[in-house]
């Protein structure tokens, strides 16, 4: 086998090298502040082909069987690459090297990639130790619930708010909060003792690769004080960690369990009336007003646009056996809480009108989701 920074051969099937490369070049940064992050990293050895970004926070890598007896590693632009490659016909790709260009041909296409210089692209991170695996089915479903609550768009101001919070133990927890909402989930795993305990994740780069390993068996978890891994099917993500301090105690007060008197409603029917009263708010900071009847079998729902005298009264079925309240929320986060319950009805917890508003399922016995919701005090 000969080893080499160029002179590489090998042939691949074209869908699973077009996925592949896709795959990573998701992870490609869009803006790349160092121009060498904007390529994907070949590296061939042993019949496989590794392709790998970094952007000096979040590495990708994904391995694909080839057909090959050279070694080595080149880098190519990663996003042209992508673009081309997903157009190929069902047919074997065969990918060539020179000291200056890579040649990818499939039938009668053929291209011709100038390549970057190897030596500057970085070092990839070592993978952490290993915490435990999860079904990656269970691992998508917990992000994806719990991450509607964070900061992801950093518009709140507090960096550890755009942060996923996660804690290993018995169950895989996860926590999240802007500060106006707070979710939090578990979901049944396999730990590995001694291992790091808990770690504060990007939720926008933990949520977008809980989702792309979906569909693959089990997920490995790895972590240590600086790292976070995830690798399921020959495809792994190494990710940096926040240094800031989550304030999970402080935010697990948030969720003081099932009130004596919750209201039940049905999950579509009250999210639909949520969305036509948003239409209704020409001030996107004006409240919903959701009017509950103490011993009565609807909700009120409300909202008004103070420019074009628009309003929307609605009732949605409801079981309430508590006393009368009227409760004022932003109805998009509302909404968001409903729809992460992924329920066919929903409780709401009220105890007060300017108190955080619990959300759960009446079918989870055992609160493996919740969520929060904190009141609009405004009248206007």
């Amino acid at each position: 086998m000969t080893t080499t920074l160029a002179g590489l051969a090998f042939t691949a099937n074209a869908r699973t090298f077009a996925d592949t490369i896709g795959w990573v070049a998701k992870h490609l940064p869009h803006k790349p502040t160092h121009p060498i992050t904007a390529g994907i990293l070949l590296t061939v050895a042993d019949g496989q082909v590794n392709a790998s970004a970094f952007d000096y926070d979040t590495a990708v890598t994904a391995t694909l069987g080839i057909d090959s007896d050279t070694a080595g590693r080149v880098l190519v632009p990663g996003k042209f690459l992508a673009d081309v490659t997903k157009t190929f016909p069902d047919k074997p790709v065969t990918v060539t090297t020179t000291d200056t260009t890579m040649v990818v041909t499939c039938g009668t296409a053929k291209l011709t990639l100038p390549l970057m210089v190897v030596e500057d692209y970085p070092a990839l991170p070592a993978t952490p130790p290993t915490v435990g695996t999860i079904a990656a089915v269970d691992l998508a479903a917990l992000i994806a619930r719990v991450g509607v609550a964070a900061d992801v768009a950093g518009n709140k101001g507090l960096e550890f708010l755009r942060g996923i919070h996660l804690t290993f133990g018995d169950t895989l927890e996860a926590t999240a909060s802007d500060r106006y909402r707070a979710a939090v989930g578990v979901a049944t795993w396999q730990p590995v003792a001694g291992g790091a305990e808990t770690a504060l994740v990007p939720a926008g780069m933990l949520i977008d690769a809980a989702k792309t390993l979906d569909g693959a068996g089990n997920v490995t978890v790895s972590c240590d004080a600086n790292l976070l891994g995830l690798a399921a099917d020959g495809r792994h993500v190494t990710t940096r960690l926040m240094n800031n301090q989550f304030p999970i105690h402080a935010t697990r007060t948030f969720f003081p369990g099932r009130s004596e008197h919750p209201a039940t409603v049905p999950t579509r029917d009250l999210i639909a009336a949520l969305k036509r009263a948003d239409l209704v708010r020409a001030d996107k900071t004006a409240p919903v007003v959701l009017e509950f009847h103490g011993g009565g079998d609807v909700v009120t729902v409300g909202a008004h646009s103070g420019g074009t005298a628009a309003v929307t009264d609605e009732q949605v079925a409801c079981d309430y056996d508590g006393d009368p309240v009227t409760v004022r929320f932003n109805p998009l986060y509302l909404a968001d809480a409903l729809t992460a319950l992924r329920s066919e009805r929903a409780e709401l917890h009220i105890t007060h009108e300017y108190r955080p508003v619990q959300v759960t399922s009446p079918d989870d016995a055992d609160l493996a989701y919740q969520h929060t919701v904190v009141p609009i005090r405004s009248l206007s």
